[in-house]
């Protein structure tokens, strides 16, 4: 099936205002069109902010139901993501071919965008980390979401989405699963080769969700106090961080120390290995992993751009760089 591109995260947690209140605080958020505050499963409190263009939507359960059930069984987390596809009856067959699990609703936050109908959730946790939303519609699939974002605010602060990573038990298995169901393949070999040769205790992989790049981090072993593995060990599959590049990593630390976040790791990361020694910036300050899951349902990981070049490294260019 094809997919639109990314319209929304869903993240639980146990204080969407806290949430909202932080995502402003470091980047200026403000909180997009009002359908975007609405839930499906009625009643919770919803907030809504932009990660650079990209639209996350913090959902506060109420005392009991599935959501309230995530929260106490996983911790905070993105239980989805939301896309649109052309035609929701094939996209059942397909999954049922797969043996993927999924669920239909009756769809409130469609209905406020227009499109009407019912929402499909994939249970696709267990092998990517997430499950997936879909709403039925060709006009996104073919013309873009931007419509959907009207009225929203893309800070500066932030760039466009890098990547969603998730960490996973078989990463070749999450992209074989995207390529046979989600009219997916397997982009950046080049850096995720790299970056498993530099980092071994995690295989990783990247694929396509639309046109958004999902990287898949398969730990290689236990190793406690790793995030990664810890993560898998706690709670099983599930979305680690939201990879941005911001304009200048020494004000971005300046930021999260002013709101007391914690930064587990940090440091420089061998661009040289990736592309000519030459091509790099040779002002790179380091990269971090922001520990924001408590209260975001994920961390963020941020660098700067480590380039000015379009090199073809990454399978669209952010901010100018590719």
């Amino acid at each position: 099936m094809k997919l639109s591109n990314l319209i929304r995260v869903e993240s639980i947690v146990p204080d969407a205002d806290r949430a909202h209140a932080l995502a402003a605080e470091l980047f200026g958020s403000a909180e997009p069109a009002a359908h975007f505050t609405r839930t499906d499963d009625g009643g919770q409190k919803s907030r809504a902010a932009m990660f650079g263009a990209t639209i996350v939507r913090f959902v506060e359960p109420d005392a009991t139901g599935p959501l309230a059930d995530f929260l106490a069984q996983r911790g905070p987390g993105v239980r989805s993501l939301l896309f649109a596809t052309t035609d929701l009856g094939s996209a059942r067959i397909e999954l049922e071919a797969a043996g993927i699990g999924y669920e239909t609703k009756a769809q409130i936050e469609s209905d406020l965008v227009g499109i009407g109908g019912e929402l499909l959730t994939a249970r696709t946790t267990p092998w990517i980390g997430y499950n997936l939303d879909m709403i039925e519609s060709p006009r996104l699939v073919d013309e873009g979401i931007d419509d959907l974002h009207v009225g929203a605010i893309e800070t500066e602060i932030l760039s466009p989405l890098l990547q969603l990573e998730s960490t996973v038990r078989d990463a070749a298995a999450a992209i074989e699963i995207l390529i046979r169901v989600f009219d997916s393949r397997e982009v950046e070999t080049r850096l995720s080769s790299v970056l498993t040769e530099i980092n071994p205790v995690l295989r990783i992989r990247h694929g396509l969700l639309g046109d958004d790049v999902t990287q898949f981090c398969e730990p290689t072993g236990q190793f406690p106090g790793f995030s990664w593995c810890d993560q898998l060990e706690a709670t099983g599959p599930g979305m680690h961080n939201l990879t941005f590049l911001v304009r200048s990593m020494g004000d971005m630390m300046t930021a999260l120390a002013a709101a007391k976040i914690d930064v587990p790791l940090q440091g420089p990361i061998p661009w040289d290995l990736v592309i000519d020694a030459a091509d790099v910036r040779p002002d790179l300050d380091v990269f971090c992993i922001a520990a924001t899951a408590d209260t975001f349902g994920f961390h963020l990981e941020l660098t700067e751009k480590w380039t000015e070049k379009k090199l073809g490294i990454l399978h669209k260019p952010v901010w100018g760089m590719s």
